[in-house]
Order: C-alpha cells, then sequence, then structure tokens
C-alpha cells in the first residue's frame, strides 16, 4: 500500500502516517488478516495511549488498508471493514492565539534562522509541517504567493497563499534562491528555547489559529462595513487581515487592530 499511495503521490506525511500505524498493527497481530475481528480492532485501538483523535486517526488508516485489500482480493468483498468498530469521543481542545504584542516579541526575539517559520506561520497560515517541507523555490516574493504542493500539503492538494505585504517585508531580509526555508532538525525545540527568551508559553498551533482567527474577524468586519456603506481603513484593505505592519528600528512588528 505505501508503495501504491508513493507512486500516486501521496504526500510524505501521509505516507509517514500509513507507516506508523500499519506497522503498529503488524506488531500487534501475528495472523492472517482475514481472521481480525472488528473486537480485535477495538481492542487494539483502545488500548493505544493516545489521544482520542489520534485513535480516531489509526481507525481511519486502519480502514483505508482493509479497503485498499479488498480492491486487490485480498479481503472478500463482504469484510465488514471498520464498520462495527466505534469512532472515540474527541474533547476539543481550548484554541489559543498570540496577542499582537506576543507576536512582535517573538519575532524580535527570534534568531534569523527562525524568523521565516514565524511569519509564515503567522501571517500565512501554513502548517507547521507545511513549513518545515517548504523550498524557497516555492516561495515568490515577486509574484506574492506561496506554492504548498500537494508532496507537501497535508491534504495532498496544491495550494496558493497569498503573500500580505508584511509578511514579504519579513521575508525578504531572509530570501534566498533555494533551499529548505527551516533547516532545524527539531523546530519544537527550537520554539521552546524561543519562548523562554521570550519570556512566553508557546501556544501549540498558535500560529496558524492566530492567522485564521484574525482572518475570520477581517472578514466579518468587511462585510459588516459593506452593509453599512462605510470605508475601510486602509491598513485593512492593505493587509485583508487584523495583522497590521508597523515599523520598530527600522525593521516590521506585527500588531492587530481589532477595531
Amino acid at each position: 500500500m505505501l508503495r501504491t499511495r508513493q507512486t500516486e503521490g501521496a504526500s510524505q506525511a501521509y505516507l509517514k502516517v500509513l507507516r506508523v500505524y500499519l506497522n503498529q498493527l503488524a506488531a500487534a497481530f501475528h495472523c492472517p488478516l482475514g481472521s481480525l475481528t472488528s473486537s480485535d480492532v477495538s481492542d487494539f485501538l483502545r488500548t493505544m495511549k493516545v489521544t482520542a483523535r489520534t485513535k480516531n486517526n489509526a481507525r481511519a488508516t486502519i480502514g483505508a488498508f482493509f479497503k485498499f485489500c479488498q480492491e486487490r482480493g485480498w479481503l472478500p468483498k463482504d469484510h465488514e471493514r471498520i464498520s462495527l468498530v466505534p469512532k472515540f469521543k474527541e474533547t476539543p481542545g481550548e484554541i489559543e492565539i498570540f496577542t499582537p504584542k506576543e507576536m512582535s516579541k517573538l519575532l524580535t526575539c527570534a534568531r534569523s534562522e527562525l524568523v521565516p517559520f514565524l511569519a509564515i506561520g503567522a501571517f500565512a497560515g501554513l502548517r507547521s509541517a507545511e513549513i518545515e517541507r517548504l523550498d524557497w523555490q516555492e516561495v515568490d516574493l515577486k509574484g506574492n504567493y506561496i506554492e504548498v504542493t500537494a508532496a507537501k500539503a497535508k491534504t495532498a492538494r496544491r495550494r496558493l497563499i497569498p503573500e500580505m505585504p508584511n509578511l514579504k517585508a519579513w521575508l525578504l531580509p531572509y530570501a534566498e534562491d533555494k533551499g529548505p526555508v527551516i533547516s532545524f532538525a527539531n523546530v519544537p525545540k527550537q520554539l521552546a528555547w524561543l519562548a523562554d527568551d521570550a519570556s512566553l508559553r508557546w501556544k501549540k498551533n498558535g500560529l496558524r489559529h492566530s492567522f485564521i482567527s484574525y482572518r475570520a474577524k477581517a472578514i466579518t468586519f468587511l462585510k459588516g462595513r459593506g452593509r453599512a456603506g462605510l470605508n475601510f481603513p486602509a491598513w485593512l484593505l492593505n493587509f485583508g487581515v487584523l495583522w497590521h505592519t508597523a515599523w520598530n528600528r527600522n525593521r516590521p512588528t506585527a500588531f492587530i487592530r481589532p477595531k
């Protein structure tokens, strides 16, 4: 299945997920695949020491594997796959975002090699894993967009992300013709050290959540202004989200304009 999906152009992230969960399944059961029951799979997932969401991800992966085997005649067509394996109840965690002051502090305290990661996450909303796979050849500062190829996207679909003016201002001093945008082997460790240096607590997925939250608020604001026939502030038209470019000691610093 891994070889087939790789040939079909599946992303490295998806292939890694397949490899992890299917290897765990193979290690847990030393028997013909057709002899596995729904009860076996349920017990296997239930004993995993991970969150409910991760268990559901594993369940979906195993289901995809069973379907793959059916398509190749390795399992009978009437095999129940995971239809009788219950899903686990997920408890949604609190979504945390960075304030403008916190984001400014992170950008100011960050070592130069980490600034592009922070800027792209906060001002373009890319996932951390996508930024780690990003190459400078996919960051078009002239065309004002970032390309996330299908092979590097979590959804395995290519997309183009527009570059806002402040993102471009942050990237220009560090941009290269080619090569990885971020070269650290352990980015989470770098972010933890940065948070300590900035006297802040790092918020999981905080960069992406911040972008999405402020973007949604900006869209609501624009719709409200449009209905009222009011003029849009120049800073909002220029950026499109509630992060605005200011200048402090000749370098761009981000802050929010909520009103």
